[in-house]
């Protein structure tokens, strides 16, 4: 029985060594299997960091720039309102100035009518003073007229 047992022990031997071979290469393919995986993610890994990275350094890019059209507007924006205050206040003045203008032309105006309306006055009066002294002439020619009639028949 010696051999026997030495028989189904050398089987058995022989059915370990394979498996323990089988079991070695499923480790080592497991093994690479892990470390290609592994080198894979790491890859994407750096993929997605650069990736990254570089969507960072162009949204900083786009912010910067942003910032500095801001910028730049706000200073066009402040320019403008300088100037619109300035343009609002020599405008103001010229509407003050003309005002004042107008309301001295109104005043002259209104001092030129009165002294149009006491021409006119004045004017009526002589005329009325010229048909008075006018008809008086007439009155006294048409006794004239009417004396040298007279006379002439008298004589």
């Amino acid at each position: 029985m010696d051999d026997d047992l030495l028989l189904r022990m050398s089987k058995k031997i022989a059915q370990l060594t394979k498996v323990i071979y089988h079991l070695n290469n499923k480790n080592e393919d497991c093994e690479f299997d892990k470390q290609e995986l592994a080198e894979q993610y790491e890859s994407e890994i750096e993929q997605v960091l650069k990736d990254s990275a570089a969507k960072i350094d162009a949204i900083t890019e786009q912010l910067r720039q942003q910032e500095a059209s801001q910028r730049q507007e706000a200073a066009v924006l402040e320019a403008l309102t300088t100037r619109f205050d300035e343009q609002s206040r020599k405008d103001q003045a010229l509407i003050q100035s003309q005002a004042q203008a107008l309301s001295e032309k109104d005043a002259s105006v209104q001092a030129l009518q009165g002294k149009e309306a006491a021409l006119q006055q004045h004017l009526s009066q002589l005329q009325k003073a010229l048909q008075d002294k006018s008809e008086e002439l007439q009155q006294q020619a048409r006794v004239h007229v009417l004396e040298k009639q007279v006379s002439c028949c008298l004589l």
